[in-house]
């Protein structure tokens, strides 16, 4: 068991560092029209319309996150039901059922972020020619 989550945490945690962004701490021109663009150059409806793989992309990272998000709460529940067991172990049974599904939940939902992000990445750039950060 601790093999497995021992994986588990490398495995998310590898993953998650090959999201990071880089940070453009280099840049010291900073002036409001590079930062914002010009007050009033741009109005409602005059900007070109949003791809559709990107905004694919992004409907599908929001619902992953708010996935994320429950199944941490289902492991946070799954820990509180473990220290509240009493030593029964039916309780404790059920406790360690809830934190391995949330486990493997997370792991799903990370998995199928970096899929999704890496097809929408390469849809961008294949279909629109445009790369993505």
């Amino acid at each position: 068991m601790k093999k497995i989550l021992i994986f588990l945490f490398l495995f998310v945690l590898v993953f998650l560092t090959l999201q990071i962004s880089p940070v453009l701490a280099g840049t010291t021109e900073r002036t409001i029209e590079s930062e914002l663009g010009k007050f009033g150059d741009t109005g409602y409806g005059s900007e070109e319309a949003t791809p559709l793989p990107l905004l694919v992309g992004r409907i599908i990272s929001v619902v992953l996150g708010l996935l994320g998000i429950v199944l941490l709460f289902i492991i946070i529940r799954g820990g509180f039901m473990y220290m509240t067991a009493g030593g029964d172990p039916n309780q404790t049974q059920k406790a360690k059922s809830w934190i391995i599904n949330g486990v493997i939940g997370l792991v799903i939902c990370f998995t199928s972020y970096m899929l999704s992000s890496y097809i929408v990445g390469r849809l961008m750039e294949d279909v629109l020619q445009v790369t993505l950060l």
